[in-house]
């Protein structure tokens, strides 16, 4: 599934993601970002990525364009590799992710856009391969924004009631915390290699 083939996509918040690797020597890593502060979820760490411009064919397009304006570098230079999956959030969130290859001969060549990208993340793919994320459990709740009662509701709706729980996955890497929407694509995306080596 990609974004632009879910029926009604419109209602939802629509963006792309791009996982870039990196080659150094023996080992592969995936580039990640601390976000900026003062910008949209400054001080966490992400994928280069955000969402679909005008111009953008497709979600494809627009992973390797905010790939390429975030982490300052020409289109050139970044190898698709292929579409990894969507990631349907809450929130009506629907992420799709990409691979792709940074061809570069040294970090020094990432001259990443300061204004969104405090400083690059190099998280070697061996770490995620002998590393399990920890879990833990968060709790919805509805809270509601009308008179409860007036629509004849049971009693137990009438404060806040649960939604549904869900789980939240924490990589800790050199001191960073990897949590939220990364973590969960790079626990899923490695579960899914785990299963292809099977």
């Amino acid at each position: 599934m990609q974004i632009q083939n879910v029926l009604h996509a419109g209602k939802y918040k629509c963006a792309a993601v791009m996982i870039c690797f990196y080659k150094e020597k023996d080992e592969t890593y995936i580039v990640l970002e601390k976000r900026a502060n003062g910008i949209h979820q400054g001080g966490e760490i992400s994928f280069p990525g955000g969402k679909r411009d005008f111009e953008d064919i497709d979600f494809k397009a627009t992973a390797i364009r905010e790939t390429s304006e975030e982490l300052g570098i020409s289109k050139d230079k970044i190898e698709y590799l292929g579409y990894a999956g969507t990631f349907i959030g809450i929130f009506d969130l629907l992420l799709d992710v990409h691979l792709c290859k940074l061809k570069i001969e040294k970090k020094e060549e990432l001259l990443y856009n300061k204004q969104e990208v405090e400083y690059l993340i190099f998280l070697p793919l061996s770490y995620l391969e002998r590393t399990e994320p920890i879990m833990e459990i968060a709790e919805l709740k509805n809270i509601p924004k009308f008179d409860v009662r007036a629509y004849g509701l049971p009693s137990r709706y009438w404060d806040t009631w649960p939604y549904y729980e869900r789980n939240l996955y924490f990589y800790f890497y050199q001191g960073e915390v990897i949590w939220g929407i990364t973590a969960e694509i790079l626990f899923s995306w490695m579960k899914g290699k785990k299963k292809e080596k099977l």
